[in-house]
């Protein structure tokens, strides 16, 4: 394993050591965060080797050395294209059925795109259904922190970056509400948001039935209002539609959308609250 700039924290490591052979932590910041005498040797099981200096020049040496000393490649079976081996849950007959959005979604997303997960169901479910890193689209969940709604404002930022970044943003019905103040900001800078609307704060309402199962469900207080996501959108000058349940309309939809938009767009996605696709893996320290 070798490290450059990783973070020993609950949400890298889930409280867990890092179970390689040998480690070989890269740094050029002493005492950089999570740190403990310089070193992260407390976070690994096997051999440790702490190499401090300038990290350009170290990648560049080591690189250099692979051409000189070419590593030996062991023949490896390969990994099965579907990562999943468990069927996942159906939705609800008025639902989406969101693990085959995602999965159609990663199929589709149009190469240099920028994507954002917020702090709901999104960050944890996207990344279980699709697995692995897709070659179009750079994906960053915001789930630090749990800054509900903090997603909106990097993906106004990845666009600002460049104005030819396709950027995509998943959020909640509970994360709208902190941000929708703002839309009318950047109604013309062809942004879109995907809103799953279950009515609940998905996070904490799944979690809690792990973590304080024997308590009523209405003290969790995870009831989230139904309102008309889409006419907020347009009166903020946004573009807006609703999935289809079926996914009927969503071909026509990305025919849309995959290149730039004069107008940014709202796309109302409803989402079964029952539909658990996959446990949040951070519950059992909780």
């Amino acid at each position: 394993m070798l490290i450059l700039g990783a973070c020993p924290d609950e949400y890298t490591i889930n409280f867990k050591k890092i179970s390689a052979s040998v480690t070989f932590c890269a740094s050029n910041i002493p005492q950089a965060y999570g740190f403990i005498n310089d070193s992260l040797e407390h976070a690994v099981e096997g051999e440790y080797y702490q190499i401090n200096a300038p990290l350009d020049l170290l990648l560049q040496e080591l690189m250099d050395d692979e051409g000189r000393n070419p590593f030996l490649n062991v023949p490896m079976n390969c990994a099965p294209d579907n990562l999943n081996w468990n069927p996942f849950p159906p939705a609800g007959k008025d639902y989406v059925d969101m693990a085959r959005l995602y999965q159609r979604l990663d199929l589709w997303w149009p190469a240099g795109s920028v994507g954002f997960d917020d702090v709901c169901l999104a960050y944890k479910d996207r990344q279980y259904i699709t697995q692995r890193p897709n070659n179009n689209i750079h994906f960053y969940s915001l789930y630090r922190g749990s800054a509900m709604g903090g997603a909106f404002g990097a993906a106004i930022g990845a666009k600002l970056a460049n104005l030819d970044n396709r950027v995509f943003l998943f959020t909640g019905d509970g994360c709208f509400r902190l941000f929708s103040g703002s839309l009318s900001e950047v109604a013309d800078l062809g942004l879109v948001v995907f809103l799953l609307k279950n009515e609940r704060l998905g996070i904490v309402e799944q979690g809690l039935k792990k973590i304080i199962p024997d308590f009523d469900t209405a003290n969790y207080h995870a009831e989230v209002k139904s309102i008309e996501y889409g006419q907020i959108a347009r009166a903020n000058g946004w573009d807006a539609v609703q999935l289809n349940p079926n996914l009927s309309n969503l071909g026509e939809l990305l025919k849309k959308i995959e290149g730039k938009i004069p107008r940014s767009l709202l796309i109302e996605i409803p989402v079964d609250p029952d539909q658990l696709l996959r446990n949040n893996p951070r519950l059992k320290n909780l």
